[in-house]
């Protein structure tokens, strides 16, 4: 069973914490998609021309059921996401919150819990490096 994960960010960090988290080999993952493929319907349109940072935060209930197709449906909402901690992904998309979740209800078990929340310039926590680049880069995208 996944653990709900709280999404904390931050503008700095201690280099001797982040080169030791480094260090664990905790398999830190950036992706990016070229195309975003359209669904049918009024749920996966863009709210506007600018992108957005949305946080996807989740409960899984059902131990050992394959959630491949959810990750997939995840990393396929926007331009770019991140996944470091084990139940938060952030998501670069022109969709709004709404349109995030239709595209990942489908997959979702109807025992899982789900937050999509957007992201704002007020962040703070303790992640590596790497997770502090990919934020930084897109505050401009977060909400205010």
């Amino acid at each position: 069973m996944a653990l709900l994960s709280i999404l904390v960010c931050g503008k700095k960090t201690v280099a001797r914490t982040c080169a030791a988290m480094s260090a664990t080999g905790s398999g830190f993952r950036i992706g990016s998609q070229d195309a975003i493929p359209a669904l049918p319907g009024p749920a996966s349109k863009p709210v506007k021309e600018t992108h957005m940072i949305y946080a996807i935060n989740y409960d899984l209930k059902r131990p050992g059921q394959n959630y491949d197709a959810l990750y997939d449906a995840i990393k396929n909402c926007g331009s770019s996401w991140w996944h470091f901690l084990g139940s938060t992904w952030l998501v670069d998309t022109g969709l709004d919150a709404k349109g995030v979740w239709d595209r990942i209800a489908p997959h979702v078990d109807k025992n899982d819990f789900f937050l999509v929340i957007g992201v704002t310039r007020e962040y703070q926590g303790w992640l590596p490096p790497e997770a502090w680049n990919w934020i930084n880069s897109r505050q401009l995208k977060m909400a205010a």
